[in-house]
């Protein structure tokens, strides 16, 4: 939750080193407020999941798709300004898995809304969901997005992402990779067990 705070530091000591007569002020308050926004979005968030760990996950057999799908949607129209594309795996089966789908839909749409905000205008943003190993008992969603140091960038996503699927008894990994034409990206990768009563005994113990 550092990082909006940062930003607004930042932008600050920017500002008081500009010379006065090239200072923008109103776009100085604009930028203010949307990182106060960020960051109170992003305590509510963390708030949600500590409710959501004390009092246990509302799991429910859901289609992982559907989240992804709705994750996307809380993007869409930033994404469309800068000609962003997200692309969504095509559902051939159903990929149904116990989560509190709350939880999952936001860490999806937290990742991938810094993965629109820091990729160039026109990239594409790839999302698959896959079955894990021969085992067959997880479910594996990976993002990826043409934007080197993401993590970094977002850390406060991907900090909600982390405990979200850990709470679910899963693991997330964040790794850089290249995309089309060898250019340097980052992928996310998120694992969650289908057997939810499972993963619970898994993590209590």
């Amino acid at each position: 939750m550092r990082s909006p705070q940062s930003s607004i530091l930042s932008l600050l000591e920017l500002y008081d080193r500009t010379p006065a007569d090239k200072r923008d002020t109103a776009l100085l308050h604009e930028r203010i407020r949307r990182y106060a926004r960020q960051g109170l979005a992003l305590s509510e968030d963390f708030l949600q999941l500590a409710r959501a760990e004390a009092g246990g996950l509302d799991r429910q057999l859901h289609d992982l798709h559907g989240l992804l799908d709705e994750a996307a949607d809380t993007v869409w129209s930033l994404a469309q300004e800068r000609q962003i594309r997200i692309l969504l795996p095509e559902p051939n089966e159903e990929a149904e898995c116990s989560v509190d789908p709350a939880l999952v839909m936001r860490a999806l749409a937290l990742l991938l809304a810094g993965a629109v905000e820091f990729a160039d205008d026109g990239a594409q943003i790839r999302c698959v969901i896959a079955r894990s190993g021969a085992t067959d008992d997880a479910w594996l969603i990976s993002l990826r997005a043409p934007a080197p140091e993401l993590a970094e960038d977002i850390g406060p996503a991907v900090e909600f992402a982390r405990v979200a699927v850990q709470a679910h008894g899963g693991t997330f990994t964040v790794a850089s990779t290249a995309i089309a034409d060898s250019q340097p990206g980052t992928e996310f990768t998120i694992r969650l067990p289908r057997d939810g009563n499972r993963a619970d005994s898994a993590t209590n113990d």
